[in-house]
């Protein structure tokens, strides 16, 4: 699974590739965080461009959820 963060203006779109699932949520949730304590800091927003993604398990799923608070 890979992160790649593109910055436009005040948004951060953050493209997610590969499988996201118990073995590389925690990283994930880890860079998805920083990211948006930065941009919620900032007055920006995060996009998630998930075309990319080919599987999320539950554990994947959780970390949106989590972000979205």
């Amino acid at each position: 699974m890979a992160l790649q963060a593109q910055n436009f203006a005040n948004a951060a779109l953050l493209g997610v590739v590969g499988r996201l699932d118990q073995d590389n949520s925690d990283a994930f949730r880890a860079d998805l965080m920083a990211h948006v304590e930065r941009s919620a800091h900032d007055g920006g927003a995060v996009i998630l461009d998930l075309a990319g993604l080919e599987y999320v398990s539950s554990a994947g799923l959780r970390c949106f959820m989590l972000a979205s608070r």
